[in-house]
Parts: C-alpha cells; structure tokens; sequence
C-alpha cells in the first residue's frame, strides 16, 4: 500500500498549512487514500470541493456525502 504524502501529514498531526489545491486525476486508483484524505480535510478545514466525472455512477449519494450541491450538464 502506498500511502499520499498528504495523507500521512495529515495522520500525524502536521497540518497542510502551505496547501492550495488538491489535484486527483484518477490514474491511479487512491480511492481509500482520497476518501480518507477528503475526510480529514473536511473535519480540520473549510475548504471548498469541486469533483468532476463523466462516468461516476452514483452521482447523488456522492454529492451527498461531499455535503455538496450536484450540477449534472449533458451539453458538449
């Protein structure tokens, strides 16, 4: 398992003070780490999320877990 530099600043308690975005273009397949890391984030900041996918499959379960607003646009 390889654990996001992010996330273990995170487990240990040392803050992401400098942290201005958080980029995650799915190539590799950090679903735990990033839910994990969301989590955390979440709990300890105010920070503003903005997730973009044309294929997720349970887009209102996501956007309720984000506590976020969904916005589904079929244009292209």
């Amino acid at each position: 398992m390889v654990i996001d530099p992010l996330l273990l600043r995170l487990l240990l308690g040392r803050g992401l003070d400098p942290l201005g975005i958080l980029r995650e273009d799915g190539t590799i397949d950090y679903s735990l780490a990033l839910e994990i890391l969301i989590t955390k984030l979440k709990s300890k900041y105010n920070v503003q999320t903005i997730g973009l996918s044309a294929t997720i499959g349970n887009p209102e379960e996501l956007a309720g877990w984000l506590e976020a607003e969904l916005v589904i646009d079929t244009w292209r």
